[in-house]
């Protein structure tokens, strides 16, 4: 995992006076659009499955169909949430890397709750950069992204110049 420093190898920006849609600029923008339908895989480090029930019903109110590993798969079905677990990668096939080499998922989010390159978060990163699938891993960036899809799911993605924002 890359520190706080060397998480980026370029910069975008989205602007707009919501911020769920300015995410959303800044996502298209970075070439990996926020997806407006499908399939969204979940899996969360144990201190961020709290936020991710917020997250997770947000999402299935907006008619996503939720992948999650088995952790974030009970945490999401102890509070109602219908979510489809999803294999680790070492338990075989179907797992999430046959979901995103198959392009069947639109958004990924997974905070990672450790370090290792052989980690399947690791893994599952790598596979979403290659295969040009959005991939958030912080809580923060998740709930902003759900703003970003409530935002694209309302409204049309607008142009406007920097003066009308700030004349």
């Amino acid at each position: 995992m890359l520190g706080p420093e060397m998480r980026s190898t370029g910069e975008v920006m989205g602007i707009d006076f919501d911020l769920g849609m300015a995410m959303a600029k800044a996502q298209r923008a970075a070439g990996t659009p926020l997806p407006v339908e499908g399939r969204i895989f979940i899996t969360v480090a144990d201190q961020d499955k709290p936020q991710a029930v917020e997250l997770a019903r947000g999402l299935s109110r907006m008619g996503f169909h939720l992948l999650a590993t088995a952790g974030t798969a009970a945490a999401l079905q102890d509070v109602g949430i219908e979510v489809e677990e999803v294999k680790r990668i070492s338990e075989g096939s179907p797992h999430m890397l046959d979901y995103i080499n198959e392009s069947q998922v639109g958004l990924i989010i997974n905070t990672p709750a450790g370090s290792g390159a052989n980690s399947d978060g690791a893994r599952i990163r790598r596979q979403a950069a290659q295969r040009g699938v959005s991939i958030i891993t912080t809580m923060q960036g998740a709930l902003a992204a759900l703003e970003g899809i409530k935002a694209l799911q309302k409204d049309d993605m607008g142009v406007r110049s920097l003066q009308d924002y700030y004349v």
